[in-house]
């Protein structure tokens, strides 16, 4: 028998309409002509497209749907907005260019379904227009903006305690703490927790009392301008999980990235565990470009008393701000603490359930702004790069950089005499160590040395426990 001519709610069957066929067990789509089974209805549900020979290209054509592309290099799933760009439609765009003649890109699309009216509304509002239905370009709005949500990396600080400074610490990858205070202590530390528990970062008044009136920051994150624009004039929820030891009022305060525009709201919190959570609209301009520089910073649990305290709340307001007039300034308590995991901030203002990234995923964003390549914990002779040649007084060494960077690093070395280098089974010691260049992608520096051999491969090595070596992006 034939397919109905009407739509399972009785109206003309229209492009887009699908039933169940309870006799086939199929479910069915109505192509604007005839009923088709949903998978055969739409162009390359999966659709591979594999590229090879194509040493420095960075730009590959590809049809498909905004967030339903996976990008693969040598078999390796690469990471989306950090290995490479997906945002037309029609073509990606590597962050940097296939290197290899024989490196090999392999991309799979996969095309959405569009679902006809049912006679109810079929969507949930995920930050678009009331009553609008989200376009393939608000597909990934439901995604997190917030880099190392739950906690899970801590490779530039370990896991503290750190004293926090009077500019931002970064006691946990993209987490920073500052203290302004004329007076007082404040640390940050990370806390790994077993069983399913989120890991959390705690910050702590351990010392004296923080009695000065300029502005404590107790979490602060800069979140990259290009992974937030979407967001300008649409509802956003910021959520979280606060753990203290006290009972009163916290701040939380947005602040576009040059800090002339915030919105401050206050949370009354309970010694114990707390799941918080507020809705905003960000204003049209709140990002202010598109591109890799800050876009918003998300600060939570800060104090204040003097010009960063304000009371107006739950709106946005010229000026920088991060405390409210209600604020309990928990930081005076020697002792009291604060702990923040599982940070949210999402398009829309449906609640949901906290989602974890994989930590391979966290690892790799939080290494686009810092990447310890040589921790002060390294055994002795632990190599760390490859000699790429010689000159007559030095011998020159790339390391790659795990993720490309969201910018050219600066590069921290310490100390410069930290370093050795190994060739033919000769120990060639190196007296000072100088950073040539640096890229997104790899540093590159030369090592003088006590003698050199033109065409001689080695390697280079650390000399102790105190040496560093990091790339910094920070925003």
């Amino acid at each position: 028998a034939s397919e109905p001519a009407l739509s399972p709610v009785g109206n003309p069957a229209t492009t887009g309409d699908q039933y169940f066929n309870t006799t086939s067990n199929n479910m069915l789509v109505f192509n604007g002509t005839i009923w088709q089974v949903t998978s055969s209805a739409v162009t390359g549900v999966r659709n591979e497209t594999t590229y090879t020979n194509s040493a420095g290209v960075s730009t590959f054509a590809i049809i498909y749907d905004l967030g339903f592309v996976d990008v693969y290099v040598n078999g390796v799933k690469l990471i989306q907005d950090v290995n490479y760009t997906a945002g037309t439609g029609t073509d990606i765009t590597l962050t940097a260019p296939l290197t290899l003649a024989t490196d090999t890109l392999q991309a799979v699309a996969y095309s959405t379904v569009e679902f006809g009216d049912f006679g109810t509304a079929a969507f949930v509002d995920t930050g678009t227009a009331a009553d609008q239905v989200p376009t393939n370009a608000d597909v990934r709005n439901p995604r997190n903006r917030v880099v190392n949500p739950s906690m899970a990396i801590s490779q530039e600080n370990g896991d503290g305690p750190t004293v926090v400074g009077s500019v931002a610490t970064y006691g946990s990858d993209q987490f920073a703490a500052t203290n302004r205070t004329s007076t007082g202590t404040l640390t940050t530390a990370r806390t790994t927790l077993g069983g399913r528990k989120a890991n959390r970062l705690t910050v702590t008044a351990p010392v004296t009392d923080l009695s000065g009136v300029k502005d404590v920051l107790g979490f602060a994150q800069p979140i990259e301008a290009q992974n937030c624009f979407d967001l300008n004039g649409k509802e956003v929820t910021l959520a979280f999980l606060l753990n203290c030891n006290f009972s009163d009022v916290v701040s939380v305060a947005i602040s576009n990235s040059d800090f002339t525009r915030t919105y401050v709201v206050e949370f009354d919190v309970v010694a114990g565990e707390n799941q918080l959570s507020t809705a905003l609209t960000l204003e049209a301009g709140t990002v202010l470009a598109n591109d890799n520089s800050a876009g918003l910073w998300v600060q939570i649990a800060n104090n204040n008393e003097g010009t960063r305290q304000t009371s107006t709340l739950d709106a946005w307001q010229s000026g920088f701000f991060v405390a409210g007039s209600n604020d309990n300034q928990w930081t005076k308590t020697i002792n009291n603490y604060v702990e923040i995991t599982n940070v949210d901030l999402y398009a829309g203002n449906v609640p949901r359930e906290f989602q974890p990234n994989s930590y391979a995923y966290d690892r790799a964003e939080c290494q686009r702004y810092f990447v310890d390549l040589l921790g002060g914990d390294t055994s002795d002779l632990s190599p760390i790069g490859m000699i790429t040649y010689w000159t007559t007084i030095s011998a020159r060494c790339i390391v790659a950089l795990p993720t490309h960077m969201r910018g050219t690093p600066s590069l921290l070395i310490s100390p410069v005499t930290g370093f050795t280098v190994l060739s033919a089974g000769n120990v060639r010691t190196s007296s000072a160590a100088v950073i040539s260049t640096a890229t997104p992608s790899a540093v590159e520096f030369a090592l003088a040395t006590s003698a050199a051999v033109l065409g001689e491969s080695g390697w280079v090595r650390t000399n102790g426990t105190s040496t560093k070596l990091a790339a910094v992006a920070r925003l």
